[in-house]
């Protein structure tokens, strides 16, 4: 009955929650997520016309291998998670798998179930979350949710011995999570991973206990093979394709100080906490909240604007104040898991069973260095530079989602072992210390606050505003700061009453002490949250779903040609927007292909520069944009209206034919070559390729074919010939033919195709049909099924165990 309860419950508060979803019919408005479906709208539209999966998009970066983008591996997977969220819609579903997951975590490690229902309902609703939605972030935030039920199979296999029931939730865990593919945080969750072992571990060998150790490990391995094996196809494409992204080694020689493998320390650590901002964990507006805060009419800002703005314009101002003065460059608002979750976390502290404690303090505390980056650098310089896949993430903030996990779960642990021993004097003692060190730290911290500089680096954007705007601004800060100091204060006076009663004085009973310690926490989370989550985050559905094409999109795609490029630029050229309706030059990835990037570092940026400035001149040109070219950018759009976008005479086309051939001895002359040279007419190659020094350029070449996993062209060669195509070269996966026969595929100026012809007219096809992909996909095909059949088994052991089968029936009469 109480599992039952916690659903309906964790049901109902999503439903309210986000009732605009439920109640309206809108749609939570993700930026990034509007990225994700420009940039997979190629896919998408070729999985629903074609009924298979494209697996390289054209659609940006020139192309690029779909593996991050939206290829679908495992669909009995994607079943397997909408069947464990319930039904509910996104992102709901989300927090609900946060909720359930957290519940069934506090559940095993022995806390009652309306304790754990609170604990669930408080883990789901972290603002780390639920900011994260907001922006998008959806495969970190389902990650983060499914880490509770990994732990959860963990602490059976290992601390109970249910080695079935264990190995089943760590399989469907492993199997979820790595669907997801967020690929930093599964790095994070290994870590913690560890730690939990290794205190296993060493608890086995002191008391002399390795046998079920070893026996559980054997389980756990088990576990992970299939889960995570059921993964294969993605995990194998996306280990191969990482190595020629920019998380890989570097073709270039690095910069002076620069790793030669993974990305840099600057842009890694980026994103860093500084010391102090870990107290947003207990006091939402310790640092401003975010970059963009409302501070409302009443502050101090719009006092100040009353001498120079207009009722309207202060309007707009206060709505997204400068508010956050933090370290780093902007923010959506704080990681806040609770002042009252963080008054349990003390608490747990003292009264959680030291087998417990021990190892989930060493993991918070790694949490917390890890998430400090550049501010703590001689423990993350080092991590950097020795720990394996170490430097190949960034915005290293995002370790803090592990002390998000153990901070409410050694809280309520703590709680549930308080309750166990009330009437204990020295119980009773820590009891009270636990309210004095966070009742204090709040007081500390508001009187303080005056002391505070309320400036950061961030602020230098602001140093063309006047002394008494900015002086407004830190005034405004030290109030957020002060009001939540005392509303903190407040939350963990009032949690430490409600506990007092129930468990120290007696005065109510169970039930009771549950709806008011649980409204409790759902006020503070649910209050800080809707500062950040509100209703101009929905949209109308058809908002959401459609984006429509400008006047300038629909004059460009009037051009019916089956394979030609856009540079869009009004916009972006890190936006993927362009993508939704043509092929883009540019686009949105963390991780493209790192000889495009060499491209954009040394020509494409450059020629960007070069011929925006000759259009604003009114004469753009052409031919100082070799690079453009030779990727047959026919369009540049420069606006929205109908005209706004002019036509390149200068592209180059699907593919030509090169008369000369340019060898060279590195990869850096390579690229260097490509502005010194006539593309049109000259190959530019490293000299370990077989090739000759030229070819007849006389014949055609005709692309009659483009989709995402197969380009066909006609091509019309005199003599032998050399063919270079406007494609992108990646070495895993294209195959090509001519007239059916196999043919090497050979790099050309740098980061393209290029194909040795034979006299006459021939047929070349290029098809994408990677290993890692094809045999990938089956074996995770395999694994899944084993899944399912290890859960069906072990749901039999248990209705078997429990009577219902097997148990001997009544003669009928």
């Amino acid at each position: 009955m109480p599992h039952l309860i916690a659903i309906v419950i964790f049901n109902v508060v999503c439903i309210l929650f986000f009732s605009p979803i439920f109640f309206e019919g809108k749609k939570v408005y993700q930026p990034d997520i509007q990225q994700v479906k420009s940039m997979s709208k190629e896919l998408r539209d070729f999985r629903e016309q074609q009924g298979e999966e494209g697996i390289w998009t054209n659609a940006m970066f020139s192309g690029m291998p779909g593996y991050f983008i939206d290829v679908k591996y495992n669909k009995g997977v994607f079943f397997l998670f909408q069947l464990v969220t319930n039904g509910l819609p996104h992102p709901s579903r989300i927090i609900y798998l946060a909720m359930f997951s957290f519940y069934i975590l506090l559940i095993v490690f022995g806390v009652r179930p309306y304790l754990a229902i609170i604990g669930g309902i408080c883990f789901g609703l972290s603002t780390f979350s639920i900011i994260s939605l907001v922006a998008g972030h959806n495969g970190k935030v389902a990650v983060i949710a499914l880490i509770p039920l990994l732990v959860a199979g963990l602490q059976l296999i290992y601390d109970q011995r249910k080695w079935l029931t264990g190995s089943a939730l760590v399989a469907i865990a492993l199997a979820l999570i790595f669907y997801m593919n967020h690929l930093q945080i599964i790095y994070y969750t290994l870590m913690l991973c560890i730690i939990f072992t290794l205190n296993y571990l060493i608890f086995s060998i002191r008391e002399k206990s390795i046998q079920p150790f070893i026996k559980s490990t054997l389980f756990v391995v088990v576990a992970i093979i299939i889960g995570v094996g059921a993964n294969t196809g993605k995990l194998w494409s996306s280990y191969e394709y990482s190595k020629y992204s920019i998380r890989g080694e570097k073709i270039l020689p690095p910069a002076e100080g620069e790793a030669r493998e993974g990305l840099t320390k600057t842009y890694a650590f980026s994103w860093s906490n500084s010391i102090d901002e870990l107290f947003t964990l207990f006091i939402p507006n310790y640092y401003g909240g975010a970059s963009g805060y409302n501070v409302g009419e009443k502050s101090n800002m719009a006092q100040a604007l009353a001498q120079a703005a207009s009722p309207g314009q202060i309007r707009n101002f206060v709505k997204a104040a400068p508010m956050y003065w933090g370290d780093q460059p902007f923010t959506e608002g704080p990681v806040y898991v609770g002042a009252i979750i963080c008054f349990l976390f003390i608490i747990g502290i003292f009264f959680a069973p030291k087998k417990y404690k021990i190892w989930m303090l060493i993991a918070c505390l790694l949490s917390f260095m890890l998430s400090l980056g550049d501010s703590l650098a001689w423990f993350n310089y080092f991590m950097f530079d020795h720990v394996p896949l170490f430097n190949k993430f960034r915005a290293v903030t995002m370790a803090i989602c592990i002390a998000m996990v153990i901070i409410p779960l050694l809280g309520f642990i703590g709680l549930e072992s308080f309750l166990n021993q009330t009437d204990d004097q020295r119980s009773k003692k820590m009891f009270y210390w636990a309210i004095a060190i966070t009742g204090g730290l709040c007081l500390g911290i508001y009187l303080m606050a005056n002391g505070f500089s309320y400036e950061s680096q961030g602020d230098a954007r602001l140093a063309s505003q006047p002394e008494w705007l900015l002086e407004a601004i830190r005034a405004d800060r030290m109030d957020l700061l002060k009001s939540d100091a005392i509303r903190s204060l407040i939350f963990v006076g009032l949690a430490f009453a409600s506990i007092y009663f129930f468990a120290i004085q007696k005065r109510f009973s169970l039930p009771v002490f549950c709806i008011l310690f649980g409204g409790l926490c759902l006020v503070d989370l649910w209050t800080v949250n809707k500062r950040y989550f509100t209703k101009d985050d929905y949209r109308r559905a058809s908002v959401v779903d459609h984006i429509k094409p400008t006047d300038a999109d629909l004059e460009i795609m009037k051009d019916k040609g089956p394979n030609y490029r856009v540079f869009d630029l009004a916009g972006n050229f890190n936006s993927a927007l362009a993508s939704h309706f043509h092929k883009s030059v540019g686009g949105y990835h963390a991780a493209k292909l790192q000889r495009y990037q060499d491209l954009i570092d040394k020509h494409l940026s450059q020629e960007m520069q070069t011929f925006v400035t000759s259009l604003r001149d009114g004469i753009p040109i052409f031919d100082q944009i070799p690079v453009l070219n030779m990727l047959n950018t026919r369009y540049f759009k420069y606006g929205s209206e109908k005209n706004a976008f002019v036509k390149n005479p200068k592209a180059m086309g699907n593919g030509w034919l090169v008369s000369n051939v340019k060898t060279v001895a590195s990869p850096d002359e390579e690229i260097k070559w490509l502005s010194q040279v006539d593309l049109g007419n000259t190959a530019v190659l490293l000299n370990d390729q077989p090739i000759k020094e030229s070819y007849s350029r006389e014949g055609s070449i005709t692309n009659t074919h483009c989709q995402p996993n197969e380009l066909r062209y006609e091509i019309i060669a005199k003599d032998e010939a050399l063919a270079v195509f406007s494609e992108i070269y990646y070495p895993k996966g294209w195959h090509a033919t001519i007239d059916g026969q196999d043919v090497p595929i050979l790099r050309a100026n740098y980061a393209l195709r290029a194909l040795e012809i034979p006299p006459g007219k021939h047929e070349v096809v290029f098809t994408f049909m990677p290993t890692s992909y094809k045999v990938g996909s089956a074996i995770g095909l395999v694994c899944f099924i084993l899944l399912i059949g290890g859960l069906g088994f072990t749901l039999y052991k248990r209705v078997k165990e429990s009577g219902f089968i097997g148990a001997e029936q009544p003669e009928m009469e």
